[in-house]
């Protein structure tokens, strides 16, 4: 049993992986990790900053390792919201991001597949469930310091890019 588990967390090689999901993933936490490492991480962050990440967590899924849910941070959004803005914004002044223990380790669940018998340890791949107050947090940071512009675009050239009519 260890050998699977040990065998589930090690990175293999899968043909029908989405490779452009994983170089966006990897951008945006080299971007989480400049932007609050720089100069630029000067503006406060916001309540309605605060508030949209939350509402972007999404509903009817496992519980971290925190036993937090979305629902329960979207039902006392209210009441949260205030003790996360002063969280992020003490990470923001002294330029911290919590790393692994504390807003990126989570849960490894061994899942069976789909239509595979679920007997046979082979049949199982592995989900980890991080924390859903690091996800607020990479939420706010990439939406308030996301470009508007892409890099290869011409400054002529503007229309569907989000915030230009």
């Amino acid at each position: 049993m260890t050998n699977h588990y040990q065998k589930l967390c090690t990175p293999v090689s899968m043909p029908n992986f989405n490779d452009d999901y994983l170089n966006q993933v990897m951008f945006d936490v080299s971007c989480i990790d400049l932007i609050t490492r720089s100069n630029d991480f000067e503006n406060p962050i916001t309540m309605k900053e605060v508030q949209e990440a939350i509402q972007k967590l999404n509903r009817g899924k496992s519980a971290d390792k925190y036993n937090i849910k979305a629902e329960v941070l979207q039902n006392m959004m209210q009441t949260i919201s205030p003790i996360l803005l002063q969280l992020f914004e003490k990470c923001r002044q002294s330029q911290y991001v919590p790393r692994a223990a504390e807003f990126k380790s989570g849960i490894l669940t061994s899942i069976p597949k789909r239509g595979k018998s679920a007997v046979e340890l082979d049949n199982h791949r592995g989900i980890t469930v991080v924390s859903l107050l690091g996800k607020v947090f990479e939420h706010v940071i990439l939406e308030s310091y996301k470009p508007t512009q892409n890099i290869n675009q011409s400054n002529l050239h503007f229309g569907f890019t989000e915030g230009h009519n």
